[in-house]
């Protein structure tokens, strides 16, 4: 087969990765937007949400991996979000290491939010039958397991990193 391209030449996992792609895109735009008068920029509220999801206060390189961010990008966000009272840094027992957890006042940031892409959600697959949704849910959350899974199995393998 010739080169292509167009998504119905492609292999059904590069089409379905490739959507993942443009969605997160055009949901990060409208979800910004939406945030914009709250100074919630994505990145900002996906720390907060990984905070919060943990479940535990997270050092700075594991949170760096769960946005999806470098280092220093996530400084910048932490020390704009610890200004606003969202996150408080904190020793950890090695003292060389800080850890990173939500104060009380992330919490209705955190609702605003959850709220906010619960309605947007809502909007965008209002047409699509909840079952599918459920469906496709699952199959995105078993996606980014296995992705996880490689993530630390080629963490692993390279050491000093």
């Amino acid at each position: 087969m010739p080169f292509s391209l167009n998504p119905a030449d492609l292999d059904p996992s590069i089409r379905l990765i490739a959507e993942i792609g443009a969605i997160h895109r055009q949901w990060q735009a409208v979800m910004d937007y939406k945030l914009r008068d709250h100074d919630l920029t994505h990145v900002r509220w996906i720390i907060l949400w990984r905070i919060a999801e943990s479940m535990v206060a997270l050092n700075q390189t594991d949170l760096a991996r769960r946005v999806g961010v470098e280092g220093s990008t996530l400084v910048r966000q932490l020390d704009a979000l610890e200004e606003r009272g969202l996150i408080e840094r904190v020793a950890d027992k090695d003292r060389r290491v800080r850890r990173i957890r939500l104060t009380a006042a992330a919490l209705p940031v955190l609702v605003l939010v959850r709220d906010m892409a619960t309605r947007l959600g809502r909007e965008i697959l209002a047409d699509v039958d909840p079952e599918q949704v459920a469906r496709g849910a699952a199959v995105l959350h078993a996606v980014r397991e296995h992705l996880q899974d490689r993530e630390s199995a080629t963490a692993e393998a390279v050491p000093g990193e």
